[in-house]
């Protein structure tokens, strides 16, 4: 919409980050004829392991389950991995993007000696919520 017409007032419901892919200027202000919503907040990352620091002091390896069919989760692992480093983290990307992905997904990890998972959200892994926490108890 934004390459078609500058005037059709365009609202965004949830998808990659709009300033990264160039939609609008910033969140606060996005000027133009686009605004809306989105899930992306790059602080996310290292308050999840800060957390995950704090519930479990002893935490080596985080695992991080995620959708690899959407383009803005990959830049969320990244800056994931990005802020473990500060805390001595390491993240283990657990990519799934079919439900059937997950129990196999999970096997790899399992064998990884995961310490904590986070789960990043999006619509797959919202409806896979109790299939992951299910999954999860097996980690332990």
């Amino acid at each position: 919409m934004k390459s078609v017409s500058g005037t059709i007032p365009t609202v965004i419901t949830n998808g990659e980050d709009p300033v990264a892919s160039g939609l609008v200027l910033s969140l606060a202000h996005p000027g133009g004829n686009i605004t809306g919503l989105t899930s992306v907040a790059r602080d996310l990352s290292s308050k999840r392991l800060q957390l995950v620091k704090t519930m479990l002091p002893s935490a080596a390896n985080v695992a991080v389950v995620w959708n690899g069919a959407f383009a803005n989760k990959v830049m969320e692992v990244k800056e994931t991995q990005s802020a473990a480093i500060t805390l001595g983290l390491q993240i283990i990307p657990v990519e799934i993007q079919r439900p059937d992905d997950i129990d196999q997904a999970f096997a790899d990890a399992i064998n990884k000696h995961i310490d904590a998972l986070i789960s990043l959200p999006d619509p797959l892994t919202n409806v896979l919520a109790t299939r992951i926490i299910e999954l999860a108890k097996h980690c332990a």
